[in-house]
């Protein structure tokens, strides 16, 4: 149940106030080189607790406190290291959309055991009602047995239809008041075996009795013995029954054949039951046969999701501890270039200066040492930029997606010394919305960081084009290659940062990405993003 959005955003703002609290205590260990690390927990709490809402509450409130509190000049809002907030934010970013797919997934999970209980109610209710015909069928067959030993008793006193017709002609000589009511018709003496046509009756193949064939006129000639054999026959109003006929003949002291008796059971009614319950049966055999492949269709589907949702889990926390790792070589390699590089540069500047300054040379030499300091100055200028540059340039601001593609695309190539070839195609008029031009930029970035860092390729190609609703890009190398499904599958504990990085940023505006590769073939990336065109324009 969601809880009160007074409850989730006051959870966050406590939670901030707790992380200042804790961070001033803190003050005195860690100083103020490290503003933020307590407000991660405070970040945490508010996704925990509150949703994607209170984390960018606690995100904003984080940075002002931490800024007011621990940033020189304190008590004022200051700008601190950007490395450091940059951090900040992506982590509290993270966190917030990490906090809406928990959010909806436990959501999933929550409406899909609500749809489990409701099938698993409605197969009990299913298998109540089996129990319930299961109990009427003992009903009737406890009725068919009842109805069975009272069939038994009135037979003790002949309540069953009864012929006795003498041998060899097969004339009737005796039958009982039951015969005609069974039959429905008034009772007709044949006086020989031919005369039994006036009787209409089928065997259980569909086949219509001739005269010889009948039970009795088998007994009297061949002294069969017939037991209960199933005949269906026509009542004299015109319906149809079903009757049980048994035959015996009757021999004298010699064993002669003198005459022959035939019983006539009529089981139309218990017939009728009997395909009644045979129909009930397969219809509730069929209706829980249904009901079970439904309830295993959603236990498999429920497995399933539990399955996906370990597996994003732990794709989750592979990523965050290979984001900490890459953070850390960023910092450390942007440290060592301003220690080895810069740092030798800037002593050699300053012992030029203090050269100069002394006065000690002519003018010649002079003039010699502040042309040389003036290009060192110049190669410093042209350092720090292009570490700027790497570390997140700004070139959506002022202008359009290929025209911030070719300017990086010719910097990018004059960097790492490999030849790119740019094509860009499609209506460009009408700008795509920010989020995913930035998106496709940064993707495209950290490609072409790839091929610079582990492709040892000599050229590159870079084409994109707009058409269809959809932006697509392609970039293809021509270096090394690699096997794909060891880098993005999302169960390999090998796959790269960079490659999964790019797809989850593809995924996250609704676009997708392939990747073919192939040891010793180069690279190429496809990637598709779909596009609503905004009213935004270069000068924008």
């Amino acid at each position: 149940m969601k809880r009160p959005w007074v409850w989730r955003y006051g959870i966050a703002i406590l939670s901030v106030g707790l992380a200042v609290v804790v961070r001033i205590l803190l003050t005195p260990f860690m100083g103020n080189r490290q503003p933020f690390p307590t407000f991660y927990v405070a970040l945490t709490l508010a996704a925990g607790y509150g949703g994607r809402g209170p984390v960018l509450i606690a995100l904003g409130l984080g940075y002002i406190s931490a800024s007011w509190f621990f940033v020189e000049p304190r008590f004022a809002i200051a700008a601190a290291d950007p490395v450091a907030v940059g951090a900040y934010f992506c982590v509290g970013l993270a966190i917030a959309a990490f906090s809406d797919f928990m959010h909806a997934a436990r959501a999933r999970e929550r409406r899909n055991a609500l749809q489990a209980i409701n099938k698993q109610a409605e197969l009990e209710r299913e298998m109540a009602k089996r129990e319930r015909l299961g109990r009427e069928r003992e009903m009737v067959l406890q009725d068919l047995e009842t109805a069975r030993k009272r069939l038994e008793a009135v037979l003790q006193q002949m309540p069953a239809g009864v012929i006795v017709a003498e041998a060899p002609s097969g004339r009737f000589v005796l039958a009982n008041a039951q015969v005609q009511e069974i039959w429905r018709q008034p009772f007709v003496a044949a006086a020989d075996f031919h005369e039994y046509g006036g009787y209409s009756g089928m065997d259980a193949a569909g086949r219509a009795y001739l005269p010889h064939q009948w039970p009795l006129a088998r007994s009297i000639v061949m002294g069969e013995i017939v037991k209960d054999e199933e005949i269906s026959f026509q009542r004299g109003d015109g319906t149809r029954g079903t009757m049980y006929v048994s035959s015996a003949p009757i021999r004298d002291g010699e064993g002669t054949i003198i005459a022959a008796v035939v019983v006539f059971h009529d089981i139309t009614a218990r017939k009728a039951v009997e395909e009644e319950l045979q129909r009930a049966r397969e219809e509730l055999e069929l209706r829980v046969a249904e009901r079970t492949a439904a309830l295993a269709k959603a236990n498999e589907a429920l497995r399933s999701e539990v399955k996906e949702r370990k597996q994003a889990e732990l794709a989750r926390s592979n990523l965050l501890r290979r984001l900490v790792d890459v953070q850390e070589e960023e910092r450390t390699r942007i440290a060592r270039e301003l220690h080895d590089q810069l740092g030798q540069q800037l002593t050699a500047l300053k012992l030029g200066l203090d050269a100069v300054a002394a006065g000690d040379h002519d003018r010649v030499t002079i003039h010699q040492q502040v042309h040389r300091l003036l290009k060192l100055t110049r190669q410093i200028g042209h350092d720090i930029h292009r570490i700027a540059w790497e570390l997140g340039p700004s070139a959506l601001d002022g202008c359009d997606l290929p025209t911030a593609l070719n300017s990086y695309a010719e910097e990018w190539s004059g960097h790492s010394r490999v030849a790119v070839q740019f094509h860009c195609s499609g209506d460009w008029v009408a700008r795509p919305p920010s989020r995913i031009e930035a998106t496709v930029y940064r993707i495209l970035q950290e490609a072409l960081n790839n091929v610079s860092k582990h492709a040892r390729a000599d050229r590159v190609s870079l084409i994109v084009e707009r058409q269809d609703g959809h932006l697509r890009a392609i970039i293809e190398d021509d270096g090394v290659g690699f096997e794909p499904d060891g880098m993005v599958n999302r169960t390999s504990p090998m796959r790269g940062l960079g490659l999964l990085g790019m797809k989850q940023r593809v995924e996250a505006v609704g676009g997708s990405m392939q990747v073919e590769s192939c040891p010793g073939h180069g690279t190429t990336i496809f990637v598709r993003v779909p596009v609503q065109d905004v009213a935004r324009t270069a000068d924008e």
